[in-house]
This record gives structure tokens, sequence and C-alpha cells, in this order.
């Protein structure tokens, strides 16, 4: 079997942000980026109510601070 290695995105179009997200067991961890290349500090979120919500509302935040219109998200 070969090996691949896939590429990482920097943009997808103009309109358009990234979400990366890395799902652990109890804690996952966040990442965005624009497709001006600006990126959003890595950060932690729960798996409790509370806090997916605050990550969603981050996400919906830099997509209208940045007047995107989709997200892509990769775990």
């Amino acid at each position: 079997m070969e090996k691949s290695k896939t590429k990482k995105l920097k943009t997808v179009n103009e309109k358009t942000m990234i979400v990366a997200i890395d799902v652990g067991k109890t804690t996952h961890h966040a990442y965005f980026r624009g497709p001006d290349g600006q990126d959003m500090k890595p950060f932690p979120f729960y798996n409790i109510q509370k806090s997916y919500d605050e990550f969603w509302t981050k996400v919906l935040q830099f997509k209208q601070q940045k007047n995107l219109e989709e997200i892509v998200v990769g775990f």
C-alpha cells in the first residue's frame, strides 16, 4: 500500500474560510484561516454544549469580520 500525503489548502476561494478541528477524547482544538492568509490562533474546546457554542460563535465572528460567505470544516 502506498503512502500519500494530503496537500494543505491555503485557500478555497476568496469568500471561504477554512476551519480545522483536531478531535480528541475530551478536548478538541480548532484553528481558522481566512482567504487572506490570516489565521486564528489554535484554541481548545470541550465535549460540553457551552464550549461547542463558544467555538461556533468564534467561527461566525471570524466569518462576519472577514465578510465571508462559506465555511469549510475539516476534522
